[in-house]
Parts: C-alpha cells; structure tokens; sequence
C-alpha cells in the first residue's frame, strides 16, 4: 500500500512510502528514498501519557524480574567506562531508575529526567536518588552541563527525536559523550522476523505499536546523528533478551491464528461457539468443550515452545555476524573532535 500525499517521512520529508504492517489503527510505513520507519497516525497526546505510566515502568522492588535488567545496564556501564569513568551522568526517560543506581553504585554524579510521575516517585523513594525530577530533556536548565548523557530504550518513543538530540549536543560539555540504545531495524532477528511476518501477515512484533514510533536502522542512525552533530566512537552489539523477544513472537503467532480463526469461522459462529461455552460451563461442560479446551492448552504450550526455540536459533547467527537486535552507540560532538 503505498501512502497518500499528506503522510511525509518525518526524517526526509519525502512521500514515497509504503505501509509494511497494520495493527489495529495504526499503521508502520518505511520510507523507501531514506528507509526509516516510523508509525502513522502517531498516538494522540493523551494516549501517550496513559502508555507511560504505571505498570509500563519497571517495579524497583520485583528483583526477580529486573536481574536480568540490572546485568544488561552493568553491561553498558562497562562500556562507558572505558570512555568515562565518573562525572556528572544523566539519564533522559530514566523510569523508577535502575539505571541510576547501578551507575551510582559505580560511582558517577547521577542526574534523571523522566515524564512518569509514578517512575519518578519511586526512584526517589525506593532508591533515595534526590536529582530525579518529572519532565522532558527540553525542561533541563540549559545552564547544566554533563559528561554523559543516557538515553536507553528511549528515542523509539518520541514524536520528535530530533529536537530531544539537538538539545543533549547543547546540554554536553565539549567533551562529553552520547549513550543512546535502540531497537536495530537492520538487526538479524528484526530482519529475519519482518520477512517471515510482516511480508505475508501484515504483522511484525519488533515495532510493539503504538509504543515504538520509530523503527531506526543502523545505517539511518548514523546518517540522522552525523546531520544533527554527533559522531560515533563506538558502536556496540547488544541484544534483548531472548525470553523477552520469543514472548513477542509467541504474542505475534497468537494473533496471526486469530484473525485466520475469524476468516475461516466468520465472527457470529466465534461468538455464538463461545456463548454455548458459557451456558456450558454454567451447568455441566459436555466432551466437546473439554477437548477444545485441553486442545487451546495444548496448542498455546506448542507455540511457547516454539517460539522459544525459533529465538534461540536465530540469536546465534546474529551473535556471530555481530548484527543485534539492539543498536548501543557512544557519540560525541563532532567539535569535540575538531578542537572548535
């Protein structure tokens, strides 16, 4: 499907686009003169901050949960390290702030800026981080300065990620550096998943829309920094988690079989199988219900298990080609570099 006029890629501002999933309203196009790709309609202002808050931020005090969380920002921290070992750090859309305080616990001057209320309220209650405040990057004294600057899992949310850059390259010193991690477009498993789904379904789990606006390659990363002013020292492979990416496959498959269900069954036969289970289920379920029921069971427990090992294969060669679903890039000013 190609767009009308009145779509324009928000990087280019060309319109020669084509729609390669739709889910529910929304619709995710790529730009086929600078190939980004990016959701259209972008979700109303309202419905941004509902998606923002509450159960979306991490829970401080589930540990269980965020260990692996914990090991992969210990792992980034690491890197930084190399570059930067202490100072004055920022995290923009820093959530109940794990991040701060593995990096306090390292030893850096730790600053967090994030739009969730409740994220905010936490960081500083569960881990007594007092330079946390609610907000954008664009609220930030300009009279501030860092030498790090954090933006993990974060530029993929924003409507406008070319402002919120330009403004981290003016809160730096000169020589300061970027931290940014995004889903990688052009990654194995994104590459591969977008073939196998997106092509023949319609559908494609590496989006997540409507909380990823923008779906960025490393290639198109790149080219969007060096326009704005940075450059890039280094550039990291970095995975997500395979557990997390086969439960985004497996959601994926579920939903490919429900619409095919819904062709092949039309709605009113679902609708009128589902309310004999109901006056079943209220007296007596006879041997049809139980067997469509142990059936499901089966089926659902089939595809969990498939999903995890579809993953798990398909994260060896990405591993091997260095080619992550995850984009981690250290950048600096280009001034930094020409002594301006």
């Amino acid at each position: 499907m190609k767009s009308s006029p009145s779509i324009r890629c928000p990087l280019c501002n060309a319109t020669n686009l084509k729609c390669i999933t739709r889910q529910s309203e929304y619709k995710n196009w790529q730009c086929l003169d600078c190939c980004l790709i990016f959701l259209w309609p972008f979700p109303r202002e309202k419905e941004l901050e509902k998606l923002y808050s509450g159960e979306f931020h991490l829970n401080p005090e589930n540990e269980r949960s965020n260990r692996e969380k914990v090991r992969g920002f210990n792992r980034i921290l690491s890197v930084i390290k190399t570059f930067q070992s202490g100072g004055k750090l920022l995290d923009v859309g820093c959530s109940s702030g794990i991040f701060l305080h593995c990096a306090k616990q390292q030893g850096y001057d730790v600053y967090g800026i994030d739009v969730g209320k409740e994220a905010v309220e936490r960081a500083k209650s569960y881990y007594g981080l007092k330079n946390v405040k609610q907000g954008i990057l664009e609220d930030v004294d300009s009279r501030e300065s860092f030498d790090i600057i954090t933006m993990l899992d974060l530029i993929e949310h924003l409507p406008d990620p070319l402002s919120t850059l330009k403004r981290s390259l003016r809160l730096l010193k000169k020589d300061g550096y970027l931290v940014l991690l995004t889903p990688n477009a052009s990654g194995f498993v994104s590459v591969l998943t977008r073939i196998l789904l997106a092509k023949p379904f319609g559908m494609w789990d590496h989006p997540e829309p409507p909380y990823h606006l923008y779906q960025f390659s490393h290639k198109v990363l790149t080219s969007y920094l060096n326009s704005i002013g940075f450059e890039i020292v280094k550039s990291v492979y970095h995975e997500i988690p395979v557990k997390y990416a086969a439960e985004r496959f497996y959601y994926t498959l579920v939903e490919i079989l429900r619409v095919f269900k819904r062709k092949i069954c039309g709605e009113k036969k679902i609708k009128d199988f589902k309310n004999q289970a109901v006056l079943k289920v209220s007296s007596q379920p006879d041997k049809r219900f139980r067997k469509v029921s142990i059936l499901k069971k089966v089926m659902h427990g089939g595809l969990i298990l498939f999903s995890r090992i579809f993953m798990n294969c398909i994260y060896v060669p990405g591993r091997l080609f260095q080619k992550g679903n995850n984009s981690l890039l250290i950048l600096r000013s280009k001034s930094a570099f020409t002594g301006e």
